[in-house]
């Protein structure tokens, strides 16, 4: 699944050579066992996504801190921001996940929360009165929010959060 989820990674050309070769693939087991030039080709552009995101993940794991989970990271032509927040949330099942690229004046966010936490009403109250927006559902939401108030937004997510606690 993450060969293929990482094939949809990359700069629009990548992503539909991948589609069109993924419609040449007659069985999983030749990208899984590499026995096709086809199988190759698409093994080889899941490992140079695959290990960006490792040292992401990585470095995602040593920032966790309290019952937060707080990461950025700069914007590089792959968006990983989801694919980290649902597995730091797997891995830390307890915590808050914010994840963050910075993207010129912006952070693109994926927060998540476990249950019974409502990352969505957390975070419906903490953007009140900060630069962004987002949306999402009660345990995953996505979010776009300046720079600037980044901070302030994180401080206010954690308050929000310790009142459903």
């Amino acid at each position: 699944i993450r060969i293929m989820q990482f094939s949809l990674k990359g700069k629009t050309d990548k992503i539909r050579q991948n589609i069109k070769v993924w419609t040449r693939i007659k069985t999983p087991y030749e990208v899984l066992n590499q026995t096709t030039p086809q199988g190759r080709f698409l093994y080889k552009h899941y490992e140079s996504v695959n290990a960006v995101y490792a040292q992401l993940l990585e470095e995602a794991t040593r920032s966790v801190k309290d019952s937060f989970v707080v990461f950025t990271y700069p914007y590089t032509t792959l968006s990983l921001s989801g694919e980290l927040s649902n597995e730091l949330l797997h891995r830390f099942n307890d915590h808050i996940v914010v994840v963050g690229r910075i993207k010129e004046e912006d952070v693109v966010c994926s927060l998540r929360s476990p249950s019974p936490i409502s990352i969505r009403k957390a975070f419906e109250q903490a953007i009140v009165g900060i630069q962004g927006r987002g949306g999402g559902h009660e345990q995953a939401c996505g979010a776009t929010i300046k720079k600037t108030d980044f901070e302030r937004f994180i401080l206010r997510l954690k308050e929000e959060v310790a009142k459903q606690k």
